[in-house]
């Protein structure tokens, strides 16, 4: 029976950059399944278009919402539906939304598919109340979940196995016991979720000088990705985001700088 196990294309420098932020807490078995999945959807796990995240025993690949229209893209049979549509309760309160988009068929017919995702089923709640970004920008959230669905119910040879990384948030949350013994009269505050350690101004300015190094692209994909998160500041950016890309504007500098040698 022939193995599906695939060897990793990274070098070793890139590999230590795969085990210890990428794919952290993984088995080797998992980096090359994370590897095979990377091949065939031409993700980059160093420009954080791709990555691992381990939950229990599982493990469950994630992209961003962008991420899958790149894959939908290179299809050559995609195209963007209408806007999404959202449903409500009496209160105003979005129940649902749906997601639209256009697929062309072997015969070279479009149709439009769609999908839908519920409210309840993947808000990300903190204490019982919706987390920093399904409060402020519902109908953002809960549709790019239904458009990651609709994707994937239109492309399922691209996109099974890969999830996105709101349709998993929810996943991420850790429900807070608070039950009180019998003889417990005093209500008890559930304690907020420890915020994300802020990385060093010395680390940000290095990364910051660093970004300037790469490519255009690459640094307008870098303000993107900080401003998606809700850092408007680049100092308030989390240790553990600012030490994986450190590492990887690295690797990105120093190859550019070999491949300027090479053709010297």
């Amino acid at each position: 029976m022939t193995s599906m196990i695939v060897k990793p294309h990274w070098d070793e420098s890139q590999m230590n950059i795969i085990r210890s932020t990428i794919c952290k807490n993984c088995s080797d078995e998992e980096i090359s399944l994370f590897a095979y999945v990377c091949q065939r959807t031409q993700l980059d796990p160093f420009a954080r278009q791709i990555y691992a995240v381990k939950r229990g025993n599982n493990m469950t690949i994630q992209t961003g919402i962008d991420g899958y229209r790149l894959i939908a893209e290179r299809t050559n049979k995609y195209s963007p539906g209408k806007e999404p549509s959202f449903e409500y309760d009496k209160n105003g309160k979005i129940l649902k939304a749906t997601a639209y988009v256009k697929k062309q068929t072997a015969d070279g017919t479009w149709h439009d598919v769609s999908a839908s995702a519920y409210w309840a089923e993947y808000v990300q709640e903190y204490n019982g109340k919706p987390s920093t970004f399904w409060g402020k920008l519902p109908h953002l959230m809960i549709s790019k979940v239904a458009e990651a669905l609709v994707l994937r119910k239109a492309f399922p040879a691209d996109l099974s196995g890969l999830y996105t990384e709101d349709e998993m948030a929810q996943a991420d949350v850790k429900p807070i016991d608070i039950t009180l013994p019998e003889e417990t009269k005093q209500p008890v505050k559930p304690e907020e979720p420890p915020a994300p350690e802020t990385a060093s101004r010395k680390d940000v300015e290095r990364l910051l000088e660093l970004v300037k190094q790469t490519p255009e692209e690459r640094q307008l994909n870098f303000f993107k990705v900080i401003a998606d998160k809700g850092w408007s500041d680049p100092y308030k950016m989390s240790a553990k985001f600012c030490s994986f890309q450190i590492s990887s504007a690295q690797l990105m500098v120093a190859k550019a700088k070999q491949e300027v040698s090479n053709e010297a």
